[in-house]
């Protein structure tokens, strides 16, 4: 349980640039309009037609300024794109959807022969979709079945015809990476020493003076302290308390041994006396009063390495594959020629040219 949230904070440049979903030849696109372009194979528009939203051209196929926008939103969302300038998170995003295009056209030279009802089966049956989901984007569908699958093959996770696995030896993990990832990231297998309360606030403004504040409080705690063993239902289902005390504010809470400075002192200083089980007395706050029960006191532990090498490996793995993955399609968009509208992004110059001089004058 350590490792995702190591996996969050961890975040790798791959996982920010690294394209999604793949449909009908480029990630996430919206469903084409009478009135716009899409790289799913709108036909190119004529000279002068259509241009002011044109982003770029791959093969006859055209990427929009919305697809290039839509995808630096995507990018946005990871904190490593603080790193990066619109300007290139853009020419990043334009690059990535160019590549996806490549990326479909040429796992479709390896997977002429798959049959769509293997692919039906992928989705409905291994991946639980609708079938009738399945059947309104079967296109889409089957050309991310068929990508993911080319991208397996040249990793060496499956095997498929004509594919060289050239990939494997990148995405493969060495005892030394994952041990040296174990001590790097200690922090992430050490459980710190916890307790979970369940704790009710009764307010002197919702229930009229402290005499009555303090009956109803008193009542609280004798239901604490009589449900047995069902104090842990009362401690889940809060309008059990609601609905019994309007006006009262029940809530659960977990305090770390080293992060209670948040509470009230009085509320700590019984928390950190106080077994599993034991119900507090009254305890006085300004305004009110508080009941607390405690559900779990759960001791301090460090994941030993032996109990999460397996996660450690298959986390190293998963970023390995998605660098790997990044790579073929920057190598596929590199090799290809495109054309891209000059006043979209901009070009840095060339070794010993002026901004103002072109390439080439």
């Amino acid at each position: 349980m350590f490792l995702r949230t190591a996996g969050l904070i961890l975040v790798t440049a791959a996982s920010l640039l690294l394209p999604g979903t793949i449909a009908g030849g480029q990630e996430n696109v919206p469903p084409p309009t009478d009135d716009s372009p899409s790289a799913t194979g709108a036909p190119l528009p004529a000279t002068g037609e259509g241009q002011e939203d044109l982003a770029a051209i791959v093969r006859g196929l055209i990427i929009t300024r919305h697809d290039v926008d839509k995808e630096v939103a995507r990018m946005k969302a990871s904190p490593m794109a603080a790193e990066m300038t619109d300007a290139m998170l853009r020419w990043q995003a334009r690059s990535m959807l160019a590549g996806n295009i490549l990326l479909l056209e040429e796992a479709k030279r390896f997977t002429a022969k798959i049959d769509d009802e293997l692919v039906r089966q992928q989705w409905i049956v291994y991946r639980d979709l609708d079938p009738s989901y399945v059947d309104e984007n079967f296109e889409a569908l089957k050309n991310e079945f068929i990508t993911d699958l080319y991208l397996k093959a040249r990793c060496g996770r499956t095997i498929l015809d004509g594919v060289v696995p050239d990939m494997a030896s990148f995405v493969r993990v060495t005892p030394r990476e994952i041990r040296e990832f174990y001590h790097n990231n200690i922090d992430y297998y050490t459980q710190k020493a916890s307790t979970i309360l369940v704790w009710v606030l009764f307010p002197e403004a919702s229930f009229g003076d402290a005499a009555e504040t303090r009956r109803l409080g008193t009542a609280c705690r004798d239901l604490f302290l009589n449900r047995g063993s069902e104090l842990e239902n009362v401690a889940e289902d809060y309008k059990t308390l609601s609905q019994r005390w309007p006006g009262c504010l029940p809530r659960k809470t977990v305090i770390e041994a080293d992060s209670g400075s948040s509470f009230h002192p009085s509320i700590v200083e019984f928390v950190d006396e106080a077994a599993k089980g034991d119900v507090s007395g009254l305890i006085n706050l300004e305004g009110g009063i508080v009941v607390a029960h405690i559900v779990d006191k759960i001791g301090g532990k460090i994941s030993a390495f032996d109990e999460v090498q397996d996660e450690i490996a298959w986390e190293l793995k998963s970023r390995k594959r998605k660098q790997a993955h990044l790579l073929i399609v920057e190598d596929l968009a590199r090799k290809e020629k495109f054309f891209f509208p000059s006043d979209l992004f901009e070009r840095k110059p060339a070794r010993g040219q002026t901004p103002e001089q072109p390439a080439g004058k």
